[in-house]
């Protein structure tokens, strides 16, 4: 029987903002790193966004979703954009979410917003701020989680030049279509998601899918692919070893199209620790008689990192690595090119078991 009390209750982070408190500190860790070790997400409160401010983003997301689709497509994004900043609709509704908006790091020149509703824009960047604050306090705590000194993912992922935040709307059910996002994992270092009121994100667990319900003032955390395996350049940073010479300048680095970095960006601390840490299947089900609002933000790696396991989880504990080693943006692009085949089934994609070592 799953103990499903890992994912739902509320973690309160409180401690981390303040000095001392070091007996509270330590019980929060050690139910993150249960959490994280059998599902993958927790979510926490008092984790420093405002209360005002997400309810104030998902009304305005509501209304901007629901206003006239002719206003919507004249924020739709510019031709040359590297990643659909703006506003994107999907021809076939049947398939994931309908429709979303897509915002980069504040200042990017592909940054498109609508003008209605009034304060829409300042209400995102302002989410998009505070959402990457509270991102690098989580960070510090999955250090502690992990045993490495309280430096070394943030250090290691410090280009945060990948990050973005998207508002997504899902239609309601219908009888042949409940699917809002269909089962994936994603390959960033984590997430966070803000859920309205409304239910549907699922994680999959034994076979068994169990619900995230909403909770009012919590923010969910989504645990990525790339922690479960590891790189030099931490080892490096923790321990003073060599760093592998970057021998990779000469391939592509443009940002992917969204669709690969949605489904592929939490796969990276799955990586990093070598499986000790898990990068969940997780769904959306679309509400019967009713739409349903979040915002996902997604806490990147750059494309240039170099991702494989942590020595701290593998020559320290005797295990053999579990995954040879990748450059982030080649996985990136092996999984736009393996979108681009149009398949229908979720074990013929690309994922990171690509890159695992085939156990003897």
């Amino acid at each position: 029987m799953n103990d499903q009390s890992l994912i739902s209750e509320q973690l309160d982070l409180t401690p981390f903002f303040i000095e001392g408190y070091e007996d509270e500190k330590r019980k929060i860790v050690d139910s993150i790193t249960k959490a994280c070790c059998e599902y993958g997400f927790f979510q926490i409160v008092n984790h420093g966004v405002p209360l005002d401010l997400t309810s104030q983003a998902i009304k305005l997301s509501k209304a901007f979703f629901e206003s006239p689709n002719e206003a919507n497509l004249k924020c739709c994004p510019l031709p040359n954009a590297p990643v659909p900043a703006g506003y994107n609709k999907k021809p076939n509704p049947s398939y994931g979410f309908n429709e979303y908006l897509i915002m980069l790091p504040h200042g990017s020149d592909f940054n498109i917003f609508p003008a209605d509703p009034p304060l829409f824009q300042e209400v995102m960047e302002e989410l998009f701020s505070q959402f990457l604050k509270i991102m690098m306090v989580v960070e510090r705590v999955l250090s502690e989680c992990l045993g490495l000194p309280p430096c070394v993912l943030k250090d290691f992922n410090n280009d945060r030049s990948w990050d973005f935040l998207i508002a997504l709307f899902y239609l309601p059910a219908t009888e042949k279509e409940k699917i809002g996002a269909s089962s994936h994992k994603d390959v960033s270092c984590f997430t966070i998601v803000l859920q309205d009121e409304v239910a549907g994100l699922e994680v999959q667990k034994d076979g068994e899918w169990i619900l995230i319900a909403p909770q009012l003032g919590a923010l969910v955390v989504n645990i990525g692919d790339a922690l479960q395996l590891g790189c030099d350049f931490c080892w490096k940073l923790a321990f003073g070893g060599e760093m592998r010479p970057p021998i990779f300048d000469e391939l592509n680095t443009s940002v992917p199209h969204v669709g690969d970095l949605v489904s592929s960006h939490m796969h990276d601390l799955r990586i990093l620790t070598n499986d000790k840490f898990k990068s969940p299947t997780h769904r959306v089900l679309r509400p019967n008689g009713r739409s349903r609002n979040s915002f996902t933000f997604f806490y990147s790696l750059s494309g240039d990192k170099l991702v494989q396991p942590l020595p701290q989880f593998t020559k320290e504990m005797a295990e053999k690595p579990k995954y040879v080693p990748f450059l982030y943006k080649e996985y990136i692009q092996k999984r736009k090119e393996n979108k681009s085949k149009n398949i229908t089934r979720l074990e013929d994609e690309i994922t990171i078991s690509h890159y695992a070592i085939p156990e003897e």
